[in-house]
């Protein structure tokens, strides 16, 4: 009788206890369902009302949550990393708080190279040299990370970061003298800024020509004149072009216009007594240049040469950070190319021994078994994975290798983030705090996908009160 009841109440016991484990699973299905939603939410950065079937505060916490274990798996592994670098920039957002925009490429103890959104973090005060370093180095501390893995810094160039004396990464290699450390000006900044170099005397003309077309269409009655003038005279065209900042090719309408009208544009000018407000008109010089510009569709090579000579003037000057380590990145194009002269630069990089990255490199050289797996891996431009397979025998170059690849030459994650932050903070949700706008950008820049399942573990109760 007794054995009896015994068998009854563990049976019970169990029919419950089954009982909590379907709804308990339920729970946590409905919740991990609930995860994905919010995930997709923050990955288009769309509000957070936009998920109808969860309140604001139950999506901004699961975007909290979300956001964090991204960015413990990424802190984890800067910290048990070989070395990393770092693209930062900064740009204001809608309510003119200066963000600080950081992304980090580093290379993993299982020598795979990732790349992630690291922070983006708001610059209350001033953005000087001094003001980056702060923030940059409290980051580091807070989170244990060894800023000596540090091999290379990529930002926009500005004086801030760049400056000799107080930019931010000569303070960065002083205060924890990293003096191999590299640092790259952007090479989209770069090609930029060397584009807008122009001859200033063909500029002097055509801001001239801009005012006098300016004058003749921009007022109404002067226009008219002129067009009836242009009839009377019984000219090819009908009116002047509008300029507009375009090639110089398009600009190049607008001169030939102006040349051909030559006549009629001078002599409304007199009539109008405007002809002594516009400087050259009366310089035979002027004339003559405006007509060497007017050929550019025809003798584009002949305007170029000046033009060019300058240009590549000035992308020389720019350039010397990347030209300075050009021939290194030779060792992951094609090892082969890479000549012996150059392993001086890849031991000043990487800070070994000229013996074992000589003798390492001659050997890899001479291994036709890895030409065959380079040139197969090349095809597919896999990089990485070919230095993944190469032999422990050439480990030193391997570490080059990957030292190589981890670095930053562009801040082009960067401004990608914050045409996203444009979107995400806009007029509409401009009271967006900073340390939400760090959360949603994370789930919307980062490359790794959460595990949903191992969040919802963590959790102490699944459903929150709301």
């Amino acid at each position: 009788m007794r054995q009896e009841k015994l068998t009854f109440f563990k049976k019970s016991l169990q029919q419950q206890q089954c009982v909590i484990s379907v709804a308990v699973s339920q729970d946590a299905a409905v919740t991990t369902a609930s995860y994905e939603i919010c995930y997709i939410l923050g990955k288009h950065m769309k509000p957070f009302t936009d998920a109808e079937i969860l309140s604001d505060s139950t999506c901004i916490r699961r975007i909290e949550n979300i956001a964090k274990h991204i960015y413990n798996r990424i802190i984890e592994d800067l910290k048990n990393c070989k070395f990393f670098s770092l693209a930062f920039d900064s740009s204001t957002d809608i309510v003119a708080t200066s963000q600080c925009s950081i992304f980090v490429r580093y290379c993993t103890e299982h020598n795979s190279i990732n790349e992630d959104f690291l922070k983006f973090i708001p610059m209350k005060n001033q953005t000087r040299g001094v003001d980056y370093l702060d923030v940059i180095t409290n980051f580091f501390d807070d989170n244990d990370i060894d800023i000596e893995k540090l091999v290379c810094v990529c930002t926009d160039g500005c004086p801030s970061m760049t400056g000799c004396e107080k930019g931010f990464i000569s303070l960065l290699k002083k205060k924890y003298n990293l003096t191999n450390i590299l640092s790259f000006h952007c090479i989209i900044h770069q090609e930029n800024l060397a584009a807008r170099v122009s001859i200033p005397e063909v500029d002097l003309v055509m801001k001239n020509i801009i005012k006098i077309v300016n004058y003749i269409r921009a007022n109404e009655l002067n226009h008219r004149k002129f067009k009836s003038l242009l009839e009377e005279m019984n000219s090819n065209y009908s009116d002047v072009l509008l300029h507009t900042s375009v090639r110089w090719l398009s600009r190049g309408k607008v001169l030939e216009r102006f040349f051909t009208l030559r006549l009629e544009i001078t002599a409304f000018l007199r009539q109008n007594d405007k002809f002594d407000k516009f400087d050259g008109l009366e310089n035979n010089n002027w004339w003559c240049l405006l007509a060497y510009m007017c050929d550019i569709t025809e003798k584009l090579n002949e305007l170029n040469r000046g033009l060019q000579a300058a240009l590549f003037k000035e992308f020389k000057r720019r350039f010397q950070d990347l030209r300075a380590v050009k021939n290194c990145f030779l060792l992951i194009e094609n090892p082969r190319h890479l000549e012996v002269t150059s392993i001086t630069q890849l031991v000043a990089l990487i800070v070994s021994e000229y013996s074992k990255v000589f003798d390492e490199f001659i050997e890899l050289k001479n291994d036709t078994n890895l030409e065959a797996i380079f040139k197969e891996k090349r095809e597919q431009k896999e990089y990485i994975e070919f230095w993944n397979l190469v032999p422990g025998k050439y480990k030193t170059l391997q570490k080059c290798a990957h030292f190589l690849m981890t670095m930053f030459t562009s801040t082009y994650l960067c401004e990608t983030s914050y045409s996203k932050m444009k979107y995400a903070k806009n007029v509409y949700r401009n009271r967006l705090t900073d340390s939400h706008l760090d959360d949603l950008l994370r789930v919307a820049c980062s490359n790794y996908k959460p595990d949903m399942s191992k969040i919802v573990k963590k959790l102490s109760q699944f459903q929150n009160s709301h």
